[in-house]
């Protein structure tokens, strides 16, 4: 918060199951139980969900047949990323929802509320994106794109997350930060050597000085599986699907017969 940077941690694990009571003891989670329509083939299936909007994600959940406070996390997304369009005027309470992350990668979807209006959503939705808009200067999925896709990122944006992940280094000697700060201090390099700026010399110094650390190396040789592991904590994709999402509809779903 001090530093205005949003960085991710902890993960939501798709296909598991969670109590959506949980979710409910805080009061800046809002819940809302509805209705997605999915078409297959000749027919529109309609599936009940629970939809949980948290500070900074969406999360669709399939509930439980017969332990309807619990559900299986099918969808999160990051809430940023968030587009939407009205259904036609003949489904006016529709609502389709869609995502892209870095590799362009598209998903969509069509949910239909009953108790609560498309536009009350829109607006909690909103206000959620704007005061994490509003409180954060720096998001860290942005700073961590692949190389193929790094855009001109500003130069004190990426200058103070350097101090941010330089602190974190000195308290502790992660490896998953030695490496974020490496790719930081290559990237702020390319800026700097395109302005043809002389100051390129002191992050390439703190490059070297990194790269050389005896206990950097160790740790890069003999903790692959750990480093591994750790980078999946930091999100960056702006969503995650289950492979079940598809799948073919449970007995209980309501069908409605498409119009020709």
């Amino acid at each position: 918060m001090d530093n205005k940077i949003l960085v991710y941690y902890g993960d939501y694990k798709i296909d598991d199951i969670y109590d959506i009571n949980d979710f409910l003891s805080n009061l800046e989670i809002d819940l809302f139980k509805i209705q997605q329509l999915i078409s297959t083939g000749k027919k529109n299936i309609l599936r009940e969900r629970y939809v949980i909007l948290t500070d900074i994600y969406f999360l669709l959940f399939d509930p439980v047949p017969d332990h309807r406070s619990y559900g299986k996390l099918l969808f999160w997304g990051d809430i940023r990323q968030l587009t939407s369009s009205k259904g036609s005027s003949e489904h006016n309470n529709n609502l389709v929802l869609e995502w892209k992350n870095q590799e362009k990668s598209v998903i969509s979807f069509e949910l239909v509320f009953g108790a609560i209006l498309v536009k009350d959503f829109l607006e909690i939705a909103m206000r959620k994106i704007n005061k994490v808009k509003e409180t954060f200067n720096i998001f860290h999925d942005e700073l961590t794109r692949p190389n193929s896709e790094k855009k001109s990122y500003d130069y004190e944006k990426l200058v103070l997350l350097i101090t941010f992940k330089e602190d974190l280094l000195e308290k502790n000697k992660s490896v998953n930060t030695m490496k974020e700060l490496m790719n930081l201090y290559q990237s702020v390099i390319e800026i700097l050597s395109e302005r043809n700026d002389e100051n390129f010399a002191t992050y390439l110094k703190k490059l070297k000085t990194l790269m050389e650390d005896p206990e950097f190396q160790n740790q890069l040789g003999c903790n692959e599986s750990s480093i591994e592991t750790t980078d999946k904590v930091i999100k960056k994709d702006s969503f995650e699907l289950s492979n079940s999402y598809y799948s073919a509809a449970h007995d209980e779903d309501k069908v409605v017969v498409k119009d020709d």
